[in-house]
């Protein structure tokens, strides 16, 4: 007898558990491919975030004093060999309420500044 007959034989003799079994497989695989496909459109959600935030820059320079940069010290950055442009970028983090009262709503804010001028 041939194997594959060996096997034809074997899977339907127990139809319940071929049957099981490939709806496992079908699903196993529909989960992979549904989290590649997830995390593609995540990926693409935070380069899109991004490129809108930031712009078309390849690099970020982050202050670590809450005041930022002196004017001095984007100067010095724009000397910098292989800068083309650099300009100065003012985040704040805001907490912004509606009207007092029974039906107030809390919104956190992210505010970003940027001189029309430098950019």
């Amino acid at each position: 007898m041939r194997l594959a007959a060996l096997a034809w034989r074997g899977l339907a003799a127990r139809r319940l558990r071929t049957t099981l079994t490939v709806f496992g497989i079908a699903l196993g695989v529909a989960m992979v491919a549904s989290t590649l496909l997830a995390n593609q459109a995540a990926t693409d959600a935070v380069r899109q975030a991004a490129a809108e935030q930031f712009g078309k820059a390849e690099l970020r320079v982050r202050a670590f004093a809450p005041d930022g940069f002196t004017p001095r010290a984007v100067q010095t950055v724009r000397r910098i060999p292989g800068v083309m442009e650099a300009a100065a970028v003012a985040e704040r983090r805001l907490l912004v309420s509606t009207l007092p009262g029974k039906h107030e709503k809390v919104f956190n804010l992210f505010a970003i500044g940027v001189d029309p001028a430098e950019e």
